[in-house]
């Protein structure tokens, strides 16, 4: 069942309420094509745009948070590597097996291989070794759902904190 977008969803930023539904749309795209025999090379391939266009996404909405002086913006920052820590396995694992549907994918976020420098223009914060390193192993099925939850968490929840900031910033400016 694909994401739908509801207004209730909306953070109150044109341009960042826009790129939310795009990543619906790509999220969307993956639980397809993982329902089509041969889908394995369409997920991976969404999964690549995915990716990139987290990338994008989460450099935009962070310009924003600073500009705002949004007073979450490290957590939320962190939040974003953690999501794209999972994204990257997620990919490497599509890369190293990509005939074995059901071979687990280990989603810790402790991976030295893992890179996204590229990310943040900034330098990255420190990661807390005491956050949950919990492994998860799912099958591609279950990705799927990771992805969904991410997506969803990530607009649903992060980013409704920032909505809030927002309010107050635009009710503090009017004054």
């Amino acid at each position: 069942m694909p994401i739908l977008w509801k207004e209730e969803m909306s953070v109150g930023i044109e341009v960042i309420d826009n790129e939310h539904k795009y990543l619906f749309c790509l999220v969307n795209s993956v639980e397809l094509a993982l329902k089509l025999d041969d889908g394995q090379k369409l997920m991976q391939m969404f999964l690549d745009q995915l990716l990139d266009y987290t990338k994008q996404h989460f450099r935009h909405e962070e310009q924003i948070q600073r500009k705002m002086g949004y007073p979450l913006a490290k957590q939320h920052h962190e939040e974003h590597q953690e999501i794209l820590n999972q994204l990257l396995e997620l990919k490497k694992h599509l890369q190293e097996s990509p005939a074995e549907t059901s071979k687990s994918v280990d989603l810790s976020s402790e991976d030295d291989d893992l890179s996204v420098e590229d990310y943040d223009p900034y330098a990255s914060p420190e990661t807390d070794t005491e956050t949950d390193t919990e492994t998860q192993d799912v099958n591609l099925e279950e990705i799927v759902q990771l992805l969904r939850s991410w997506v969803l968490d990530h607009v649903m929840v992060s980013d409704m904190k920032m909505k809030t900031h927002l309010k107050k910033v635009i009710k503090e400016k009017r004054k």
